[in-house]
């Protein structure tokens, strides 16, 4: 199955020199030959929104997609990242990303985006990574103190000379995470400026929504109109309708993107095909408390008159995503802790923690963010089933794992596509196979500017994965979810084993520069 969404056919495989050399059969003789007689034979899964590049420093192997298929990712996504930074504020970028991309290497032997690059190419991984430039540590690098304020003229222009150089060096293009500190102060004009540079580079923008809520069709005409006077590709992240009582905006939201592709602009989106969400504990907090600082919301939260002040926000959002509002404590898990005293409520809802620590669910969520601010992460509940599936498919929408790397992590994480086979493909019969392989390669190395792989077509990477369909089964859940699934017992990575039998074997991934 070669990934262009065309049905099953039986040929034989040449690979050289990494390549896929021929398809057909009669191929004359080789060096080595694998026999894969009753399996299928599919391109590598390509991760259009990963999280990895942390965790490629400190486990390079990069198992968790690797085994499940992934043989190429994009990390740097939602606007969180690593560089650039400032040397003195290295400790608490470390501390800011802790929730999302784990911690990393103790030493952070970089400063600018191609410094990082350099540092990455240094390394062999299980997977390929390529990287966007994250704009969060963008704006907090330029504009400092002032991150949480509208971004002057100056500013702009230092942000975008340093995005052009970060995209010259081989970035792949920029996220931001309009949803987060600090991306959530950039106005338009900002966008517009980091989207016309991307535009001019041939990159891709990955985009957080604003709101994915209550005010999710004002987010997309925030996003959709800089892309399209600009002409930059688009890639909206993760795609849902967030809380029950927005579910019916679905269809106007999937209209708003289609009408938009339909005038000409670039725009797509990807999905992890879960119906629960997983973020940042912290992010719950009103923007405005957001914008000062982990010490001084700390310190206010200290005050009695300040909780009940970010309580009441938090009950009545206004215009800003709160995530609180549409689910409850009942429908948010912690799952990532750095503290031992907190990792006793990992799995718990927050409504249940506070019962156990004795306390009202508020006070109870004020004080454990007091001691441990953004490495705090959860799984929120945010939508539903029947969204799920009908994002899932949409022709503009591809698979992404999304995938964090926190003390308990959301099944996405190793599980993204078993489930799409397992539960998708196999169960429901939701999607045909031939489409589903299509939107897990060729489309995904698309939109991320990966031209050279996704397909098993003469002259495209070998990168390769062994299906065993009968035996295909998704074992991550909530409850264990960095339990590996069964039915991929082969992937080639560069035309080279990489898994035999479900175990790593090799690390022929590397940084790819675009």
């Amino acid at each position: 199955m070669d990934g262009s969404g065309r049905d099953l056919f039986v040929a034989d495989l040449a690979v050289k020199d990494g390549l896929v050399a021929d398809i057909g059969s009669n191929l004359g003789p080789a060096e080595d030959t694998i026999d894969l007689a009753g399996k299928t034979l599919v391109p590598g899964f390509v991760d259009v929104h990963g999280h990895s590049e942390l965790k490629a420093m400190t486990d390079p192997d990069v198992s968790p997609k690797l085994l499940q298929g992934y043989t190429s990712e994009l990390a740097g996504n939602c606007g969180v990242g690593v560089a650039p930074v400032r040397e003195e504020e290295k400790t608490s970028l470390t501390q800011e990303v802790a929730g999302i991309l784990g911690r990393g290497p103790e030493v952070w032997n970089w400063n600018s985006f191609p410094e990082l690059l350099d540092r990455m190419e240094s390394g062999a991984y299980g997977v390929d990574l390529g990287l966007l430039v994250p704009h969060g540590p963008l704006r907090s690098y330029v504009m400092g103190k002032r991150r949480s304020s509208l971004a002057s003229e100056r500013d702009i222009v230092e942000m975008t000379a340093i995005l052009r150089e970060a995209m010259d060096a081989g970035a792949f293009g920029l996220s931001t995470g309009l949803f987060y500190d600090p991306c959530c102060y950039a106005d338009s004009k900002e966008l517009t400026a980091l989207f016309e540079t991307v535009a001019s580079r041939g990159g891709v923008v990955s985009v957080h929504q604003r709101n994915e809520g209550d005010r999710i069709l004002e987010s997309l005409e925030e996003i959709l109109a800089p892309a399209e006077s600009s002409g930059v590709r688009l890639q909206i992240s993760h795609l849902k309708v967030g809380g029950e009582r927005n579910r019916h905006k679905l269809d106007r939201v999937l209209e708003t993107i289609e009408r938009y592709a339909e005038r000409g602009c670039d725009v797509a989106f990807d999905q992890y095909p879960y119906s629960a969400g997983s973020t940042s504990l912290y992010s719950l907090l009103p923007p405005s408390y957001l914008a000062l600082g982990f010490n001084e919301v700390k310190r206010r939260l200290g005050d009695k008159v300040e909780r009940g002040n970010i309580r009441g926000q938090m009950e009545e959002p206004g215009d800003w995503d709160g995530v609180y509002s549409m689910l409850g404590w009942d429908r948010i898990i912690l799952t990532g802790a750095d503290l031992e005293e907190n990792r006793v409520f990992l799995g718990r809802t927050l409504r249940e923690i506070g019962d156990m620590r004795g306390q009202d669910p508020f006070d109870s969520y004020f004080d454990l963010i007091s001691k441990e601010g953004k490495a705090l992460t959860m799984v929120d509940f945010i939508t539903d089933e029947d969204s799920v599936e009908r994002i899932m498919v949409h022709p503009l929408q591809c698979f992404g794992t999304d995938g964090l790397y926190s003390g308990c992590p959301h099944p996405r994480t190793f599980g993204s596509s078993y489930r799409v086979l397992d539960r998708y493909v196999k169960d429901k019969k939701l999607l045909t196979l031939p489409e589903a392989i299509r939107k897990l390669s060729s489309l995904p190395a698309e939109r991320a500017g990966f031209d050279d792989r996704g397909l098993l077509s003469v002259g495209f990477r070998a990168d390769m994965v062994e299906l065993d369909l009968d035996g295909l089964e998704d074992r991550a859940d909530y409850g264990s979810p960095s339990l590996t699934g069964r039915g991929i017992p082969s992937v080639w990575v560069r035309g080279r084993p990489a898994v035999r039998d479900g175990e790593v074997v090799s690390r022929e991934g590397r940084l790819v520069r675009r």
